[in-house]
């Protein structure tokens, strides 16, 4: 399965290539050429897809949660996966519960149709 499109940062080398990948992800951003593959046009993302900037509630910066996928306990607490609306799957992310203030409807809804999620 591959991810993407990404933007390329920087050449590093003979042939390997500094990816701009989603800050949630832990791993190295250089890859090869022949572990990447050329960005084609598609009906979903057209020629220069923009994700949607974020809203501003209370003076804040705020993206929008699409849908929360799971939940998991995160030290004392409980954290969830949430894929923001209008970016790829690639982009989702924990968010601990205590960050989830807008979206507790969300949170509620998560946990009335899987009842079997941890969380509080």
């Amino acid at each position: 399965k591959r991810f993407g499109p990404f933007k390329i940062e920087d050449e590093e080398g003979t042939g390997a290539f500094k990816l701009k990948l989603p800050r949630t992800w832990k791993i190295h951003p250089v890859f090869h050429a022949s572990l990447l593959t050329p960005y084609t046009r598609t009906k979903e993302y057209g020629e220069s897809h923009q994700k949607p900037p974020p809203d501003l509630i209370d003076g804040q910066e705020e993206y929008e949660i699409e849908t929360i996928t799971k939940s998991r306990r995160q030290g004392r607490g409980y954290a969830y996966c949430v894929k923001w609306k209008g970016y790829p799957d690639s982009e989702n992310e924990w968010i601990p519960l205590s960050r989830m203030g807008h979206a507790m409807e969300l949170v509620k809804e998560f946990h009335s149709n899987n009842k079997s999620a941890v969380g509080p």
